[in-house]
């Protein structure tokens, strides 16, 4: 049997070919042609990895840009503030209210003369309810520093800063706190904060809720949270009027003593 079985082929020899022949220049261009793919292949996913590289750079710089816009917007809202308290004697109440007890007006409202916000100041009438037929005419007039730059997703007219009310908090109501009940100390109590899942028109006196509030940085099971578009964190405004960034998982009860204003805790902010 092994007479009749198939002898492989010799491999075939690759034949000289002199230089200047057409065979010659055939084999030339052949492995030319395969060096340019090669060389293509390789010139593309460089390109893309640099562009990879270069988006990624870029959405860094300009988040970098929109925190720090929105923590100069948090120290305009310090300013506003402390040139209340220094016209009035004490910081402005969470909301004012009506004979009935009504929410009239929101913080926010108030400080309004406090920013280079004239003609939306001159229009707003703090005789009338927030949302009156005439003080509506102003809701599309909400100022930019009321806003966080990342935030381009809450509904129009929207802040994205708000206060936490409470009896214990420096927004207890409708009555200002003064700079002698904060026992704790200004630098050491927060006064505003971002939650831009609140989703809270900017004129409506209405805030976060100490009692409701989570204490979870971000928490995406609760609207009732400190929350923002920056990575890993949110800005808070305290109230001698520096801003710091909380970052999520921030200690629970450190975050409770500085929303005190004087429980006697031993804490700082981060």
């Amino acid at each position: 049997m092994d007479a009749f079985q198939s002898k492989p082929e010799p491999e075939q020899e690759k034949l000289f070919m002199p230089p200047g022949t057409r065979e010659w220049e055939k084999e030339e261009r052949k492995d030319a042609g395969w060096n340019r793919l090669t060389l293509a292949f390789v010139g593309v996913i460089f390109v893309a990895f640099l562009a990879s590289g270069l988006i990624k750079a870029i959405g860094s710089s300009r988040e970098s840009a929109r925190n720090a816009s929105c923590k100069c917007n948090l120290k305009q809202f310090g300013l506003a503030l402390h040139n209340y308290l220094s016209v009035n004697g004490c910081f402005p109440p969470a909301y004012t209210v009506d004979a009935q007890g009504r929410k009239m007006h929101s913080w926010r409202a108030l400080l309004l003369p406090y920013f280079e916000a004239g003609t939306t100041a001159a229009n707003y009438n703090l005789n009338e309810p927030w949302d009156s037929p005439n003080n509506r005419k102003v809701w599309d007039q909400m100022p930019p520093t009321f806003r966080c730059p990342s935030d381009d997703s809450s509904p129009p007219n929207t802040t994205s800063y708000v206060a936490i009310v409470g009896p214990t908090t420096m927004w207890p109501g409708a009555k200002g706190v003064t700079v002698s009940a904060i026992t704790d100390g200004l630098s050491n109590t927060i006064a505003i904060v971002e939650a831009k899942n609140l989703a809270v028109p900017w004129l409506e006196p209405r805030d976060l809720d100490e009692e409701s509030l989570s204490m979870i940085i971000n928490d995406k099971a609760s609207k009732t949270a400190l929350s923002s578009d920056h990575p890993s964190g949110v800005n808070i405004l305290m109230a001698d009027g520096s801003v710091k960034f909380f970052k999520q998982g921030i200690d629970a009860k450190l975050f409770q003593g500085l929303l005190t204003i004087a429980g006697g805790e031993q804490v700082s902010p981060p």
